[in-house]
């Protein structure tokens, strides 16, 4: 995948004569060092009036990453521009052909022993013409990650012309080659790393168009959306209609609130098998999160693999609430006809999958299996202040001070678990408060709102319940129910090595059945950011990493569909 670029300011050049004017637009062509392969080169240059260009330059397959360049010169017909190669800069120093529509030259510097050549042919930009048209697509690079992608196509008498962006990459107007036939466009696009162009493969004419991107055995269907810069929609989460059939449901108790959710089941006749959906605290009964509605994915991979789902609306942040509605939730489901009571599991989210635990070591009846998504295997108070020391050791705090901000922090926590009186939980809040900017070197002192802020979360009883409750105590009496425990090396939220640690060592000492399973390049939603993620979760296009998804399905079908010809093959889970 192309190294995400700082956009900066265009280098500008001073024009040596107005036989250059027609230089600007696109340069398209190859550079080559001695004895080496051909690579790509294109050149961008822009009038800003006044004899002043403007330029950029990019190499996909030659290392020079899409930039400015503040070298740009321009005196009539030469045009000389020096792009940075890793730590070094190559030098270009062309002429325009007696026609003007090519510009050839030679390539040096760097650790050259003998000057390379380029050449460069003219070509209109797309994007710059009347009655263009616009596709946004999201590309899939590896079996998690996608690239947007937005294509533009003109149609001319001789045929297409065509171009691309990468917009989160800064290669912006890259031209492509474009064939047609019976009105099916072939598109030659350049490859995010060195190898061979890949070809996309599109119908234009309606606002969505389907589309095949790839080569060789890795073909994929992929989505085009007209006139959009770039897809809005994400392309794990289904529209209406469904692929499956749902219906709301209500459960009333005498004396109980009235509890509501969704049913959703797979086409055909039942009964299905169930897997209950519990999503992390203070959700929808989609699981929704920065605009993921994780839950609701969930659904269309089950319902395609011919297991029920059943989401609820009761997703709030009281843990014991929570607990007792799904104790309700699993009595109505046992005289429900269309669901095959004896195959029934939970999969949950966060705070949504320590409840699924809860509730099977107090009930161990009814439940099949259980899928801990992203759930805490230690105590809030250890995983928040292990959280806070490593926020102090990232800010170079020295040793010593580290600990005393601990110190003075697991106090404050402690305090707020007992539910001590106000005025000795305010003396301790302040204690840590001082402590923590005296040795993150602030000036000042603490605020009395700064502490009353600190008072206020820990009079919180949902909180003081999260600092509290203790996994490592539930898991041992999870007994003759198997787990599946998945967890992102790249969360955010707690220690996920360390958490998964605490759920296998916990449970495993009763010799309860857990496969731990630590996802690289995964966070807290389960969405896939590689090994330094940088993006907030609204920035990134997946919902669930597929990877992930393939993984979960894999281990829950055994478990609930015991009979391998009801297994229905679904649509390709990405």
């Amino acid at each position: 995948m192309i190294t995400s670029v700082k956009m900066c300011v265009l280098g500008v050049a001073m024009l040596g004569g107005t036989e250059s004017d027609d230089l600007t637009g696109r340069w398209v062509g190859a550079w080559m060092l001695p004895g080496g392969d051909s690579r790509d080169l294109v050149l961008s240059v822009e009038s800003v009036g006044k004899g002043r260009f403007v330029g950029r330059v990019v190499s996909l397959a030659g290392g020079i990453q899409p930039q400015p360049l503040p070298s740009l010169s321009i005196a009539g017909d030469v045009v000389r521009f020096e792009p940075a190669v890793g730590d070094g800069r190559l030098q270009f120093r062309g002429k325009r052909s007696e026609d003007g529509q090519s510009l050839s030259g030679t390539v040096t510097g760097g650790a050259l022993a003998s000057p390379g050549v380029f050449h460069l042919d003219h070509r209109p930009m797309v994007r710059t013409m009347p009655d263009h048209i616009v596709y946004g697509v999201d590309i899939p690079v590896t079996e998690d990650d996608l690239v947007p992608l937005t294509v533009h196509l003109r149609r001319r008498d001789d045929g297409w012309l065509g171009e691309v962006d990468f917009p989160e990459s800064g290669v912006l107007g890259y031209p492509v080659d474009v064939q047609g036939t019976n009105g099916v466009l072939m598109l030659s696009l350049p490859s995010l790393a060195a190898g061979d162009p890949v070809a996309l493969t599109m119908q234009p004419g309606e606002p969505m168009v389907t589309g095949l991107w790839g080569r060789g055995q890795r073909v994929r269907v992929v989505e085009l959306q007209r006139d959009r810069s770039t897809p809005t929609r994400r392309p794990q989460v289904p529209v209406a209609p469904y692929s499956w059939r749902e219906r709301s449901v209500q459960v009333e108790s005498t004396g109980e609130p009235t509890l509501s959710g969704v049913l959703a089941m797979p086409l055909g006749a039942g009964p299905f098998p169930l897997a209950v959906l519990l999503g992390e605290a203070d959700t929808d009964r989609n699981g929704t999160i920065d605009e993921h509605p994780l839950l609701l994915v969930l659904t269309k991979a089950l319902t395609d693999a011919g297991i029920a789902t059943l989401r609820l609306d009761d997703g709030g942040t009281d843990f014991v609430a929570r607990r007792r509605g799904l104790r309700r939730w699993m009595e109505w489901v046992a005289e429900q006809p269309d669901i095959d009571a004896r195959y029934v599991a939970m999969i949950g989210h966060g705070q949504g999958g320590s409840i699924a635990a809860r509730h099977v070591a107090a009930f161990d009846e009814g439940v099949t299996a259980v899928v801990l998504l992203s759930s805490p295997g230690l105590p809030g108070r250890i995983i928040e202040s292990t959280r806070l020391r490593s926020l102090l050791v990232q800010s170079d705090v020295d040793a010593k001070m580290i600990d005393d901000v601990i110190t003075a922090y697991e106090a404050y926590l402690d305090y707020a678990i007992k539910s001590v009186h106000v005025d000795a939980l305010r003396e301790s809040a302040k204690t840590w408060l001082d402590a923590q900017r005296s040795a993150l070197g602030l000036s000042g002192t603490t605020s009395a709102q700064e502490v009353q802020s600190a008072v206020d979360r820990a009079q919180d009883s949902t909180w003081r319940f999260w600092l509290s409750y203790d996994p490592r105590a539930t898991m041992p009496r999870v007994r003759g129910v198997p787990i599946l425990a998945m967890q992102g090396d790249q969360d955010a939220t707690f220690d996920a090595g360390a958490n998964l640690k605490a759920l296998v060592d916990s449970a495993s000492s009763r010799g309860v059945s857990i496969e731990p399973r630590l996802l690289p390049g995964v966070n807290h939603l389960l969405q896939p950011v590689g090994a330094s993620p940088s993006h907030s979760s609204k920035r990134i296009r997946m919902t669930i990493a597929p990877s992930t998804l393939r993984s979960l399905l894999e281990w829950i079908k055994p478990q609930l569909i015991r009979n391998p010809t009801t297994i229905r093959t679904g649509p390709d889970t990405q």
